[in-house]
């Protein structure tokens, strides 16, 4: 599987940069994490990821990942690993926003923890949660 990144215009060329720095660094240790706290493999499909100045989003069923420039790198990270995550997840379809995210915060807290520590786990979480209301639910119930 390949991570292929591209930026939507010329001006998210730095962010580009870092998320491509970021995944050169981690990604093999991302996957490796993802896959054994959820239990689940990724398909060896490559995945275009766009970056953009937008919500992130997972990108699924033929859509590229779009990620946001403008976080720092930490948050880049953080949100980088919590949109793989959702690639991990299947049948879907039928469930909620919120149910969705109760399922990947089950692997995605246990991953941050082992890639990046606790600290860096509850401040994803507290930043998550400050985002949406439905965030910040998932992350409650999770807790």
């Amino acid at each position: 599987m390949q991570v292929l990144f591209e930026a939507q215009s010329e001006e998210f060329i730095g962010a580009l940069g870092e998320y491509k720095e970021i995944w050169t660094l981690e990604g093999e240790k991302i996957i490796s994490a993802l896959e054994k706290n959820s239990g689940k493999k990724f398909n060896t499909e490559d995945i275009q990821v766009i970056i953009y100045e937008g919500i992130s989003r997972s990108g699924r069923e033929g859509r590229p990942m779009m990620l946001r420039a403008s976080y720092t790198r930490d948050v880049k990270l953080g949100t980088l690993v919590h949109e793989l995550g959702h690639r991990l997840q299947t049948n879907t379809k039928d469930m909620t926003s919120l149910e969705v995210h109760m399922e990947l915060n089950v692997y995605l807290y246990p991953t941050w923890v082992e890639l990046y520590g606790e600290e860096f786990a509850d401040i994803m979480v507290e930043i998550e949660s400050s985002r949406t209301d439905m965030y910040k639910e998932a992350w409650n119930t999770y807790k």
